[in-house]
């Protein structure tokens, strides 16, 4: 009769050992469908990844040639600014010196 419950005891223990350490393996394991569903999302997002960075360097590039561009119509406008302030100033300096020849 001790056997019986040697035996029992010993094969409940297996049988409990075995869940226990099933249940936990399970839970530390992803199903082979959620894993392919996770890889196939990921690989999208690299790419969308990708895109954006070729995207924003495009778009520096871009903002870059946009800049040189700016910065040479203002020189530009610089330029006329002062080329303007000299023919007023001579214009102003014609004038008067035809008013005073004229005045005297």
């Amino acid at each position: 009769m001790e056997i019986f419950y040697l035996i029992t005891g010993i094969v409940i223990g297996v049988v409990l050992t075995y869940l226990v350490f099933s249940l936990l393996n399970k839970s530390k394991t992803v199903s082979k469908k959620e894993f392919e569903n996770l890889n196939v999302k990921f690989n999208e997002t690299v790419n969308t990844a990708k895109l954006n960075e070729e995207r924003a360097n495009a778009t520096s590039l871009i903002n870059k040639e946009l800049t040189e561009k700016l910065n040479s119509k203002e020189s530009s406008i610089l330029n006329l600014t002062s080329q303007l302030s000299k023919l007023e100033a001579n214009n102003r300096a014609a004038s008067f010196d035809s008013c005073t020849f004229l005045c005297i």
